[in-house]
């Protein structure tokens, strides 16, 4: 698959929201994922060695992976295709969130890693239509991009998955090494070792439905505005969103 394409189908995506969105929300705390410790990503595949490595080039080998081992039920006969970014590639700086504590910016570092996930509709969109199945397929990907990523050589702080919303919006799940406790990362990690294993098995058991939904609920926000920087780079304001999928499916 040609992921130059669909990356710069995210890229034009967000340059019409740059110069479509505006002004400025309230900011805000982020409670995001991962302490990265000793852990198997479920993809069984080595990592290169972690000399001379840094977290973008390690999040390339990663992103791979997780194209070759896509869940089913994201797109009818079809594969989304994972590519990493820079945030500066994209001239992203912050985020801003509200909540009841107050406002908050959390810079976004030169070593954290955007992960686009594309599907082959307009702009990096989904075929086909929402469904549970696709909800809880969406969350298991970008949690095993996170697990894998905080797990890997030169882990970098943060790793935001930009998932394949509808054309002309930005849809971020954000996680945060330094705020997920090492016993969270190990229940992830089992659990998406188990859900790998039986991906073409059927549908995912309830009990490793709800323990997915628990480990990614709250990581999901909506870009609602961004405001350029005096550097020429853009702070996004993003609020919280309940599901990952283009629309929030019945329980």
């Amino acid at each position: 698959m040609n992921t130059g394409v669909r990356t710069e189908g995210f890229r034009v995506a967000y340059v019409f929201l740059v110069v479509a969105l505006g002004g400025m929300l309230a900011l805000g705390a982020l409670s995001l994922s991962a302490r990265a410790r000793g852990h198997r990503a479920s993809v069984a595949e080595p990592l290169p060695p972690p000399s001379g490595r840094t977290s973008f080039e390690v999040s390339k080998t990663i992103a791979k992976r997780m194209t070759r081992a896509m869940p089913a039920g994201l797109e009818p006969n079809r594969s989304p295709v994972v590519a990493p970014e820079r945030p500066e590639a994209i001239h992203l700086a912050a985020l801003q969130v509200q909540t009841e504590q107050g406002a908050i910016q959390l810079s976004v570092a030169t070593d954290d890693v955007v992960y686009q996930i594309c599907g082959h509709g307009s702009q990096c969109s989904l075929l086909g239509s929402p469904a549970r199945s696709r909800e809880l397929a969406l969350r298991q990907v970008a949690l095993d991009l996170a697990v894998q990523s905080f797990t890997a050589p030169h882990a970098p702080q943060r790793v935001l998955v930009s998932l394949p919303a509808v054309p002309g919006q930005l849809w971020f799940v954000v996680f945060d090494r330094s705020s997920l406790k090492a016993d969270a990362l190990d229940r992830a990690g089992a659990l998406l070792g188990r859900l790998a294993g039986a991906r073409h098995e059927g549908r995912m058991p309830a009990a490793d439905a709800r323990q997915l939904s628990a480990l990614t609920d709250g990581h999901t926000f909506a870009v609602a505005q961004q405001v350029p920087n005096e550097d020429g780079d853009v702070i996004d304001v993003i609020q919280p969103r309940g599901c990952m999928d283009a629309s929030c499916p019945a329980s």
